[in-house]
């Protein structure tokens, strides 16, 4: 399968999926839609307190702790 036209031919699997999420960033900007929270005036908000209170369930591939999505969250402003 090939998505987003990604040659997968001596890549590793790391490298094909930062591809991936490269292109999907690209797509999102170029529909218009925001990929960071201050693109939609979301600043001076307690990160901790949200990672903390979040209901965390398993996903199709890890289930994150509060560190994991606090970190996600940080990485996204």
């Amino acid at each position: 399968m090939n998505v987003w036209g990604i040659d997968p031919n001596g890549k590793t699997d790391d490298a094909i999926a930062c591809e991936g999420i490269y292109e999907l960033e690209e797509f999102i900007k170029e529909v218009g839609l925001p990929t960071k929270f201050s693109e939609m005036d979301i600043t001076d908000t307690d990160w901790k307190a949200i990672a903390e209170s979040t209901i965390i369930t398993p996903g199709c591939a890890k289930k994150l702790t509060a560190d994991e999505l606090l970190e996600i969250l940080e990485e996204c402003q």
